[in-house]
């Protein structure tokens, strides 16, 4: 459950400084649906240029995101990749718990208790190359003949507690953002495999 996943996060990343990237971890003061605190942990090392949002199990049963996440930061906090080293030095990673309580129902999509939303297509732009995200997801209107409840995208863009803190990050907290990553992962077992191929042994 989210309960049992953030004394495990706060335990494997402590507010601090490891191997020169400061740690620290921040709460959102809007809630979700359930009353859970939705969380984010930000890694900055000293000199950092840019800023880099990692999102994970916004679609809650894909809790896998956060082991991949985890994993993910044990090597870069480690320091023992030249490769990853540039990116180390230079970029703020700020890494967000999209679903809460998404992720202790295993639902795609979180509590809303009228209508659960798809967090994933709650989102929203005004790029018109790209068209409305939002105004032009059917599957995710109610009504519409290929409307799908698991792809929800609720009443309005950012409708959702959980959009509306992600939104935050953007528009006020991080404005710098270089970069947002949507981190999601296959449900089944024997993909996270994938996670231990490259062969390092030593970290």
């Amino acid at each position: 459950t989210y309960e049992q996943l953030v004394p495990r996060w706060d335990a494997k990343f402590p507010d601090g400084e490891t191997n020169g990237i400061r740690i620290t971890k921040r709460t959102f003061a809007q809630q979700t649906h359930q009353g859970r605190d939705q969380h984010y942990w930000e890694f900055a090392p000293r000199h950092f240029t840019h800023t880099a949002i990692l999102s994970i199990f916004s679609h809650g049963e894909e809790r896998r995101s956060a082991f991949i996440m985890e994993e993910f930061l044990r090597v870069y906090l480690a320091d023992k990749i030249p490769a990853l080293r540039q990116i180390r030095n230079k970029t703020r990673i700020v890494v967000l718990f999209g679903n809460p309580d998404g992720y202790t129902l295993n639902t795609r999509q979180n509590a809303n208790p009228t209508r659960p939303v798809d967090l994933n297509r709650n989102w929203d732009t005004d790029n018109v190359t790209y068209a409305n995200v939002w105004e032009n997801y059917n599957q995710g209107l109610f009504g519409h003949p290929s409307y799908n409840a698991a792809n929800d995208k609720g009443a309005s863009p950012f409708s959702e507690p959980e959009s509306q803190n992600a939104k935050s990050l953007v528009d006020t907290i991080y404005p710098d953002c270089t970069v947002w990553i949507d981190w999601h992962a296959l449900i089944s077992a024997d993909q996270d495999m994938a996670v231990f191929t490259c062969g390092i042994t030593d970290l």
